[in-house]
């Protein structure tokens, strides 16, 4: 019986473009990493990027039709015409494990703390600096303070 629903199970989800195990019946379900499923899963991958790929030229075509719009009823004016679509990638990257790792390379001087700010904060390079030089404007006014409470 376990074999004919897990049969069953595994038609439902190569149909819907997830690959052939994305469903499981177990009796003892374990959570998985993003990194198990991308190795595990492979065609529920593809199909993420296949659909990426479509809603990209989608969004990017409404994105643009509105930028006209609003351009020639003077309701704003946008002159960049540069359209970027990122797609977040969580649930195949894990953001924990890339943001560790980021630690770990501005603790080993493999990246600046600029960058790491430019990268998580999502901030241009002078805010970045900016924030740092007042973050570390903060922590030696607060060493002082501490040391003259003694």
């Amino acid at each position: 019986m376990k074999n004919a629903i897990q049969t069953n199970l595994d038609l439902l989800s190569m149909k819907l473009g997830l690959g052939d195990q994305y469903f499981k019946f177990e009796n003892n379900l374990t959570p998985k990493t993003a990194t198990e499923v991308i190795s595990e899963n492979s065609d529920l991958f593809r199909t993420i990027k296949k659909h990426e790929q479509v809603l990209e030229n989608a969004l990017i075509e409404l994105i643009s039709a509105i930028i006209k719009i609003g351009n020639s009823t003077n309701l704003f004016n946008i002159q960049n015409k540069t359209i970027n679509i990122d797609f977040d990638d969580s649930i195949i990257e894990s953001k924990e494990q890339n943001r560790l790792q980021d630690r770990q390379d501005v603790a080993m001087d493999a990246q600046s703390l600029v960058e790491y700010r430019m990268n998580w904060y999502g901030e241009d390079e002078q805010t970045a600096r900016r924030k740092i030089e007042e973050i570390r404007k903060n922590n030696n006014e607060k060493e002082l303070k501490f040391g003259d409470e003694l």
